[in-house]
């Protein structure tokens, strides 16, 4: 069996987890791209913002200039400090 364990960002204050908002600019004439945001809710009912590693959920609390969010590197507003990485899911194969 393999084990697979999923991270992600909850903000202290309240408690509200990291969910994904992807923004493209794809009508451009050059450097189409996709950003991704993380908002926080507490009711999360799109999807979870994860990522395999404590370490990258670690790193995204600081947020990335948007030009660079992509899934694993994702913007966002909240200071580094007001957020902490949680283990959400362990998956067994």
């Amino acid at each position: 069996m393999k084990k697979m364990e999923l991270y992600t960002l909850r903000r202290k204050k309240d408690g509200a987890l990291a969910v994904p908002s992807f923004i493209s600019n794809s009508e451009a004439d050059f450097c189409v791209s996709v950003e991704v945001s993380l908002w926080f809710t507490k009711t999360v009912c799109s999807g979870l913002w994860n990522v395999p590693s404590y370490e990258l959920a670690d790193a995204a609390r600081t947020s990335t200039d948007w030009f660079n969010a992509q899934w694993e590197t994702p913007n966002h507003n909240e200071s580094p400090d007001d957020l902490e990485v949680v283990k959400v899911i362990d998956i067994i194969a």
